[in-house]
């Protein structure tokens, strides 16, 4: 069993076990169980303490091994039940029956840490002496402080050593797109990865705060049509999330108006193909009638759906040729991609503008990152390896000309 006394390289700070023997010793107790293979921290942890008796008690009425008493010593899920619960067939005792054994085991149990367990047909409840257990737990209060309640040895490798190493956890979070507002979605997003990542850090694991930001696509070619056209420096410099939002916002209802017929003609097509090639229809639940099968494709339907699929692909060109926000848009992301100097002189100014804006809500809420990350970094031949290897696979799949990853297929 683990022994720490005092502070460690890591700054924590445990009670001294000269401490903890002090106060069992005003209950009669001497020094405190220890037994190979159990690792326990009674120098952190209060309950440990009175776990390590209880493990006692338990080898001498049974003559089981620590290790297996440990682990089958278990929380209860509510206090009425217990504080710590032995469910006795986790003990792998043959020859005993069950019940007769935690009536044993209860009748011979004797600890002033802890009332008298109750036996409960095969489980032993350990219901733990209040007055004890308040004193030994404001010691560890009073010398922890803010410390009490962490254990830094459960982030190492070797948790009984706070010289090993550290294991490593990446904890990702937030999230938000750059030049848009940061909205109820990210804020849950964000008080939950930063809860978790100062747990993990008070538990001993180096935990690596990530922002992986939304900073890459075609929507950034479509926001600096909208700076060119609605934007202010001087907007921008005071409040740059809020000013690029407002902007995003205005070139997207001009490219909504400007793609409306497109629209309009591409919802029509959908309707006629669905018309032309409907879903097989259900079948009936027993004693109701089949549903009435579809009326027949037309010739006229036919001549209609050619219609509107040529004036489609029209339109859809004289939008190309224009150019259309849409396609200037698309132009420039791939500009973007071939690191043209001039179109990412705007996108890095956004960038980091939103990210200091963000940096200044996030101190806010008492959050901040190791590293600000994002779509930007992921390099073309690494997108291409990962869609090689789930293709080869078999995790992704062809739909309608899409690469999608149906998670319905894979027990998600």
């Amino acid at each position: 069993m683990a022994v720490a006394r005092g502070a460690h390289v890591d700054g924590s700070t445990s009670l001294d076990m000269d401490q903890i023997t002090s106060q069992l010793s005003t209950l009669g107790l001497s020094n405190l169980p220890t037994f190979p293979g159990v690792q326990l921290y009674p120098e952190y942890n209060p309950i440990d303490v009175h776990r390590s008796y209880i493990i006692e008690q338990i080898q001498k009425s049974t003559g089981v091994e620590p290790a297996i008493i440990n682990q089958a010593v278990a929380w209860t899920q509510d206090l009425k039940h217990g504080d710590l619960v032995l469910p006795v067939p986790a003990l792998r005792q043959k020859g005993t029956k069950p019940d007769e054994l935690a009536q044993k085991i209860a009748n011979e149990f004797e600890c002033p840490l802890v009332k008298k367990p109750t036996a409960d047909k095969t489980f032993v409840r350990f219901f733990f002496e209040p007055a004890p257990l308040a004193s030994l737990t404001l010691k560890y209060i009073l010398n922890q402080k803010d410390g009490y309640g962490f254990n830094p040895h459960l982030g190492r490798e070797q948790p009984g050593d706070l010289q090993s190493k550290q294991k490593k956890l990446i904890v990702e979070y937030s999230s938000p797109n750059i030049a848009k507002e940061f909205h109820t979605g990210h804020l849950r997003s964000t008080i939950i990865g930063g809860f978790l990542v100062k747990l993990y850090t008070a538990a001993g694991w180096d935990a690596v705060s990530m922002n992986y930001l939304g900073d890459w696509g075609k929507q950034y070619g479509m926001l600096s049509q909208g700076f060119e056209k609605y934007g202010s420096e001087e907007q921008l410099q005071k409040d740059p999330i809020k000013h690029l939002n407002e902007v995003y916002v205005k070139i997207n209802n001009d490219n909504s108006e400007e793609q409306r017929p497109a629209k309009k003609l591409a919802e029509k097509k959908d309707e006629l193909e669905k018309t032309k090639t409907p879903p097989k229809p259900k079948k009936p639940a027993k004693g109701q009638e089949a549903p009435p099968e579809p009326p027949k494709w037309t010739d006229e339907q036919e001549q209609e759906l050619q219609s509107v699929t040529a004036e489609l692909e029209k339109v859809q060109a004289e939008l190309v040729a224009k150019p259309s926000i849409d396609e200037k848009a698309r132009q420039f992301f791939k500009r973007m991609v071939d690191s043209d100097k001039d179109a990412l002189r705007n996108w890095e100014k956004f960038r980091n503008l939103s990210i200091e804006a963000y940096k200044e809500m996030y101190s806010r809420l008492n959050i901040a990152f190791d590293d600000y990350s994002g779509e930007s970094t992921v390099k073309n031949e690494d997108m291409d390896k990962a869609a090689s290897i789930l293709e080869q696979k078999g995790i992704s799949e062809d739909s309608k000309g899409a690469v999608i990853v149906d998670l319905a297929k894979h027990g998600a």
